[in-house]
């Protein structure tokens, strides 16, 4: 089945989560493929203990703020 032209809305979206993901540190399989495993793991991993240490950091604040 031939593939029709994006159109102008669609590309449009595609453009802003691509801009989204960009600014929030977002990658893509298509960087993550290019990495060894091992190499793969690690970044993953990093990632993950940034994400949890970032929300420990979000729910104590909330405790801060809620004990004043």
């Amino acid at each position: 089945m031939p593939q029709l032209p994006e159109s102008p809305a669609r590309a449009g979206a595609r453009n802003l989560v691509k801009s989204i993901a960009k600014d929030h540190g977002h990658l893509g399989e298509d960087v993550l493929n290019k990495m060894t495993d091992d190499v793969r793991l690690k970044v993953e991993e990093a990632l993950l203990k940034k994400d949890e240490m970032i929300g420990s950091s979000v729910m104590t604040q909330e405790s801060l703020q809620q004990q004043r």
